[in-house]
């Protein structure tokens, strides 16, 4: 295990390069393909303590993308019916066994309470006193950062960000603006907009508008879970004219399930010529998502995911031989299903002008892809 120390505390940790600490040219990306890893919108991922899917989704991930970003940390937090409390623990202070103890998530209905008490008083206040919703723990350190730190990988980055971005920045401005105008869309999860899941309702709202907003600052698609569907319908657009509908797979590629692999044949599945010109279609396309109008850059997909299949395909019986007959039929027997949206990064009534960013300048658009667990065939 990596010792805690060495998952340093912000800048460059460890062998990877932050980039809350680069300039701004370098955290835009440089024109390479990113899938951002958040903590918040990615909490489902940890569901299984025994086999978090976050660890499958990442190997998949570098495949498929020039670079991928993990947010740094622990995030912790708690939803009641009455309230919610969230915590980020910077990743200097982290140990394995705070890892470990993250992973133990109180049950839904538990009595949850917070109460503050000011400094010698014995006396506190209670603030919320009501059953548990939600409780959710997320951290890319176990298993992914810890593995990736013994041979130091040029294409994975970090980002640290303790909380929301400031309200006096410009990124800090857009996304409360664009929580606001979520919460108070009554199509929106209108069934959780009043009662016991009022407080959920607000906390994917506002944490999916915070990880739009960073993805962009970092010039990156990233990987919400199920739980964050209702947002990501909300602001993306369907399928373009012309392009053949048959379901979800008009816009989906079938990769074979590389989360079955160790770290160290990722990385030589990675270093295939054919996983590089898998990279260049998937970037190809998240320039068009980033500049040109959605429905370009979804068309753009639809045109070469059965090219992008069929390469990642052939990677997968070349390399074979290697990895023994157990993993490769869990290799060729299984698929992750990318699916991608893409949506803009300020609609009609959010106007990015005088913002001054030179992100949201040139970067019109987000992009979001859900990895999904399908049957393939060996």
């Amino acid at each position: 295990m990596i010792p805690a120390d060495s998952r340093g505390s912000g800048g460059a940790q460890g062998p990877f390069v932050d980039l809350a600490s680069v300039s701004e040219e370098e955290r835009a990306g440089g024109g390479k393909s990113r899938m951002l890893f958040p903590l918040r919108t990615g909490v489902e991922l940890f569901s299984d303590p025994s086999m978090p899917a976050a660890v499958s989704r990442a190997k998949q991930a570098a495949v498929l993308y020039d670079e991928v970003v993990f947010e740094t940390g622990l995030y912790e937090v708690s939803i009641a019916e009455t309230g919610s409390s969230g915590w980020w623990h910077p990743p200097g202070g982290l140990t394995d066994e705070d890892l470990e103890a993250s992973r133990r998530l109180q049950t839904p209905g538990t009595p949850f309470t917070i109460s503050l008490a000011a400094d010698g008083s014995d006396r506190a206040a209670t603030f919320v006193d009501s059953p548990l919703v939600a409780a959710y723990a997320s951290e890319y350190h176990t298993g992914i950062l810890d593995e990736l730190a013994r041979f130091s990988p040029d294409w994975v980055k970090l980002l640290t960000l303790a909380n929301n971005p400031p309200a006096s920045t410009p990124e800090g401005k857009l996304f409360r603006r664009m929580a606001r105008r979520d919460k108070r869309n009554e199509t929106l999860m209108p069934n959780s907009r009043r009662g016991g899941d009022r407080f959920k309702r607000n906390w994917i709202i506002e944490n999916f508008n915070r990880d739009l907003v960073v993805s962009s600052l970092v010039g990156s698609a990233f990987n919400p879970t199920s739980l964050f569907a209702p947002m990501v319908s909300r602001h993306t657009h369907g399928p373009p004219p012309g392009l053949a509908t048959d379901g979800r797979t008009a816009l989906s590629v079938a990769a074979p399930n590389v989360g079955a692999l160790p770290w160290e044949a990722v990385a030589e599945f990675r270093d295939h010529a054919g996983s590089g010109e898998v990279r260049v279609m998937l970037r190809e396309f998240d320039k068009r998502a980033a500049r040109e109008e959605p429905e370009d850059a979804l068309a753009y997909f639809g045109s070469v995911s059965r090219d992008v299949a069929g390469a990642l395909t052939a990677v997968a019986n070349a390399q074979r031989r290697g990895w023994g007959e157990r993993i490769a039929a869990a290799v060729l027997g299984t698929a992750v299903e990318l699916e991608p949206h893409v949506g803009p990064i300020a609609g009609p009534a959010l106007t990015a002008t005088g913002l001054g960013r030179q992100w949201l300048q040139e970067r019109r658009s987000w992009t979001a892809a859900f990895m999904l667990l399908t049957r393939g065939e060996s």
